[in-house]
């Protein structure tokens, strides 16, 4: 009965000298009500207790320059202190060391600033705490392969280190996913972290996220097999979500697409406003899924990719109502020239 009375008192959360919480008290004296009182308080993320050193200060700056996206490096330090109050609140980790996974995936691990502008503090805090969870069951058997999956009615989130003998198990997972998306769009984002998520690792992380998407309602998918225009065939999300400078490029590929009844790909430089290093390379790939059977061909793209030993920093998969699902993938400056053209005439056949 006391802990109502002092909240109700202004009682605020503090650590202890072991980095702990009141929460972390009543987790593992099994007091749910007592948890859940204690949650509702707001944690202040003080410099003691959430320090940023110049070089992750650094790093922040870093992770969003030279990019279109509208998200500040005083945003990410927000959701960071943001995402260590809500995990600590589970009243599981220790404050210390949960500030560290945090400045370390959010400054080093070096994942693509758009997944931090797509996903909210609490769905990243979620990712964070099983990405944690994951290199416990790693560690303990002496294992770099980190992976984890959420699937849900409407989207989806995987998760795994790169490893060639087990990448393909995720890909797998994915495209069993997409075969439920037969009624709807769906969008397929992957990205590719810079680092390995463990210290020593070999291998650096792969995140896909599925989203099933609507069409507008009333929208009859046999009155658009004829249709390109990017704002007929499209789902309400794409285009809220894309820039008219990323439209026009799609616009061009459907349009592409629809003129020659077949399979596309091209490749080009990626606008500079679009990527975080000179010189990368954008290719573009569009199919027909006339039948709409959610086949995305995910595990054969990413085999052609594995077989011509080049990987995306990031790609995109999107389905339209016309039948067309396109692929635009972002390569780092590294893979240049023949290695794409090789890659590219692998895909058109």
């Amino acid at each position: 009965m006391s802990c109502p009375i002092l909240v109700g008192r202004g009682a605020e959360l503090k650590t202890d000298r072991f980095g702990m919480l009141p929460i972390h008290d009543a987790v593992v004296n099994h007091h749910t009500d007592i948890k859940e009182v204690l949650g509702q308080l707001d944690l202040k993320c003080d410099d003691a207790m959430c320090y940023l050193s110049p070089e992750s200060e650094n790093a922040l700056k870093e992770q969003v320059k030279n990019t279109n996206i509208s998200l500040t490096p005083e945003d990410l330090e927000i959701k960071m202190t943001q995402v260590f109050s809500i995990i600590m609140k589970e009243g599981v980790l220790v404050a210390g060391s949960l500030w560290q996974e945090i400045v370390y995936y959010f400054t080093e691990l070096g994942l693509h600033p758009s997944y931090f502008k797509h996903f909210t503090s609490a769905e990243i805090a979620r990712h964070i705490h099983c990405l944690i969870a994951a290199k416990k069951v790693a560690q303990a058997t002496k294992s770099d392969y980190i992976h984890f999956e959420i699937e849900e009615a409407d989207s989806a989130f995987y998760l795994t280190t790169m490893e060639p003998e087990k990448i393909a198990i995720t890909d797998a997972k994915v495209a069993e996913y997409i075969n439920t998306a037969k009624d709807c769009g769906y969008t397929i984002t992957f990205l590719k972290s810079e680092k390995a998520p463990m210290c020593g690792g070999k291998f650096p992380l792969g995140i896909f996220v599925v989203e099933k998407q609507q069409f507008e309602s009333g929208v009859k998918f046999e009155d658009m097999m004829e249709k390109s225009d990017i704002h007929l065939v499209a789902t309400p999300a794409f285009l809220e979500e894309r820039s008219d400078e990323v439209q026009k490029l799609y616009q061009d590929l459907i349009d592409e697409t629809m003129a020659t009844r077949n399979t596309v790909v091209k490749v080009f430089d990626a606008p500079a406003n679009l990527v975080q290093k000179s010189g990368a390379q954008v290719l573009q790939f569009a199919a027909f899924d006339v039948d709409r059977t959610g086949r995305a061909y995910i595990s054969e793209i990413n085999e052609c990719f594995r077989s011509h030993n080049v990987e995306p920093k990031r790609f995109y998969v999107d389905s339209f109502a016309n039948g067309i699902v396109t692929y635009t993938c972002f390569f780092d400056p590294t893979f240049q020239g023949e290695a794409l053209e090789r890659l590219a005439q692998t895909l058109r056949y």
